[in-house]
């Protein structure tokens, strides 16, 4: 009998769990919305801890390991072409669903719209991509501005590529261990995620209401059709091109996945992804970078 294991409920499973009860906790004790409001912020803030902790010394390990090796200016320019593709194909998606199909009609997004009038007239190109240079590492750091924070990780990941092998060694030696023990801490942190989710759920649920809910169904139901056809036609169509077997990659994933469905933001599963796809044996260094 003490031989006997006692067998785990997958994490997908229980974030599935976790949705279901969060929406009748709403429903039926909507009194509590402040409480459930604090289990999802906090699981939110506990992952926004270890981001950049994590993506920093992620992007300055894996340009000064990449940036000696010959491929690095074909791997810097299939990234930024590919992101730039991707981002284009999936920002048109949603432009025509929402203009053409007709999503989020009705909708009454009530006064904050009118503070969105002529906000693109006051964007500057220049001052645009300026903003990705950080004029000061440590306000970046604090504001959690992460584009001018992986610009400075990028410089000086180039920088420690250029040392001698033996100090470079060294610096990356320290570097991962740092990023070895940001891993553990992130173990612990997933393990709450069903709490995360339950309450991102619940305080829906209690705030906003089932009635209104099913009214932004038209909506809601449009964005996620929308992120069907990434899920269904492009990416696995980028995946065909690359000769990534996207189902098996889906089903290790899927609890991630599911993750950044409910919490409606992929940088909360950033980290454990990373961690996921090298465990399922995919370059550290290019995956790290990319």
């Amino acid at each position: 009998m003490g031989n006997v294991k006692k067998k785990k409920i997958a994490l997908g499973l229980q974030l599935l769990i976790a949705l279901f009860l969060g929406g009748a906790a709403g429903y039926f004790l909507p009194q509590f919305a402040s409480f459930y409001q604090f289990l999802g912020q906090a699981f939110i803030r506990l992952i926004s801890m270890l981001i950049i902790p994590l993506v920093l010394p992620l992007v300055v390990v894996a340009v000064a390991e990449v940036l000696g090796k010959n491929h690095f200016q074909k791997l810097l320019g299939k990234t930024f072409l590919y992101f730039f593709a991707v981002t284009t194909g999936i920002t048109a998606l949603f432009v025509f669903a929402s203009y053409y199909l007709g999503f989020g009609q009705g909708v009454n997004i009530g006064q904050e719209g009118a503070s969105l009038e002529g906000i693109a007239t006051g964007v500057k190109i220049d001052e645009f991509f300026l903003n990705f240079i950080p004029s000061n590492l440590f306000k970046a750091l604090t504001d959690g501005a992460l584009l001018p924070i992986l610009i400075f990780a990028i410089f000086l990941g180039y920088g420690v590529g250029q040392l001698e092998q033996e100090k470079k060694d060294a610096f990356l030696s320290g570097t991962k261990i740092w990023i070895a023990a940001i891993y553990k801490i992130l173990d612990a942190v997933i393990l709450l995620s069903p709490v995360g989710v339950f309450g991102f759920i619940a305080k829906d649920v209690a705030t906003t209401g089932v009635d209104k809910l099913v009214g932004l169904g038209q909506f809601v139901l449009g964005m996620y059709l929308g992120y069907g056809v990434l899920a269904l036609v492009i990416f696995p169509v980028i995946a065909i091109l690359y000769k990534v077997n996207y189902v098996e990659l889906f089903k290790s994933i899927g609890d991630l996945v599911t993750l950044a469905f409910v919490s409606g933001g992929s940088s909360v599963v950033l980290p454990p992804l990373l961690k996921r796809l090298k465990k399922e044996g995919y370059d550290e260094a290019v995956t790290d970078f990319v």
